[in-house]
């Protein structure tokens, strides 16, 4: 592992100032270079219409290549950080300054949270959920790595389609099953197919949870209410709706709003 310094030469006076100190990896001195002289610029070391050092003199001070030097100039010229030209030094750019990452808001910390839709996430099953993930890696075969079938890994989709029998007493073939990243995606993606094929109006449950209203009405499809009561959606009601699809609640109803509009 070599350590370097970079010095960058004030052209005028001929002399050399100590701006950056990086450390340059074997196998990796182009990245960690370009890398030094980056933040440089964009810290303010390095102002705008200072010249650098011409490649081979910085390749000299660094004791590193004048390959490693010119590849560092050239990433950073396509970047927009140098200005380069035939037979002339290096000059930097004027870019703007990259605004410092805004933090993010404090979460309250409730005693008791009622919030319906999120779970006491303490009580997630960390080590056992580790594991599985170990398991899962050390028996999966290395195509599982690799892109796959949209619909999701057959093992999953398999092991879905029992656990859906024994618990729900749902039949669902693995080949019918499509694995996504949760309920309102699976929504988005029926939406989409529902307003392909010229569906346009799908009843709700309201009460029900606004989320998924915004997710129809983005694929371009009519929301109507359908009444709950004490067992949940009000089948009866359905057919004055002139609904083509219905969004139900298989386990549970929220009653968090009313669709009085639309």
């Amino acid at each position: 592992m070599d350590r370097a310094t970079e010095a960058v030469s004030d052209e005028a006076r001929g002399a050399w100032e100590l701006l950056v100190e990086v450390e340059l990896r074997h196998g990796r001195m182009r990245h960690d270079l370009a890398g030094a002289l980056r933040a440089a610029i964009q810290g303010g070391r390095l102002e705008a219409g200072m010249a650098l050092p011409a490649s081979r003199r910085l390749a000299v001070q660094l004791g590193v290549s004048r390959g490693v030097a010119s590849d560092a100039y050239d990433q950073l010229a396509s970047e927009g950080y140098l200005r380069v030209a035939p037979r002339a030094a290096p000059v930097v750019a004027r870019v703007a300054s990259v605004p410092a990452a805004a933090e993010e808001p404090a979460v309250p910390g409730w005693r008791y949270d009622f919030n319906p839709v999120t779970p006491d996430v303490a009580l997630f099953p960390r080590r056992g959920w580790a594991r599985a993930v170990g398991r899962a890696l050390r028996q999966a075969p290395d195509a599982a790595l690799d892109y796959g079938d949209h619909r999701g890994r057959p093992e999953l989709r398999a092991a879905l389609s029992g656990y859906l029998a024994r618990v729900r007493g749902v039949r669902a073939d693995p080949g019918r099953i499509v694995i996504t990243q949760g309920f309102t995606q699976a929504l988005a993606l029926i939406c989409q197919v529902l307003a392909a094929s010229g569906r346009g109006r799908v009843a709700v449950e309201t009460p029900s949870h606004p989320g998924l209203w915004e997710t129809v009405r983005r694929a371009g499809l009519r929301l109507a209410g359908c009444p709950v009561g004490a067992a949940g959606l009000n089948p009866a009601a359905l057919a004055d709706l002139g609904a083509d699809a219905v969004v139900a609640a298989p386990a549970h109803q929220l009653p968090t709003a009313d669709l009085s509009e639309v």
